[in-house]
């Protein structure tokens, strides 16, 4: 039975990335939130948009247009995430700095 409740309040999944590398959180608006164990990357988001967000660990925040889904499960299975961005997602995409 559902309550009102149920609707109010966002369930988000959390499961453990492939090979232990971080974790990632489905909100229910389809978006896809990773926390990986990087010394690059402090979290990433994957909009339905197909916009990849990325945090470095800098602080410094990038917006990545039109990535294929299928781009960002390889990247959670990347031996390095830092090594998969620099040599698939910054050449190959369009992007734009965030201004804080």
């Amino acid at each position: 039975m559902n309550t009102n409740s149920d609707f109010i309040t966002p369930h988000i999944m959390n499961t453990e990335m492939p090979s232990s590398k971080g974790t990632f959180s489905i909100l229910p608006s389809g978006t896809i939130i990773g926390y990986p164990d990087s010394t690059a990357v402090t979290m990433w988001h994957y909009l339905v948009t197909g916009t990849l967000v990325i945090t470095y660990t800098g602080g410094s925040k990038y917006f990545y247009k039109k990535v294929p889904f299928t781009a960002v499960m390889r990247m959670l299975t990347a031996n390095s995430l830092g090594e998969y961005i620099n040599k698939v997602i910054k050449p190959n995409y369009e992007f734009w700095k965030a201004s804080l």
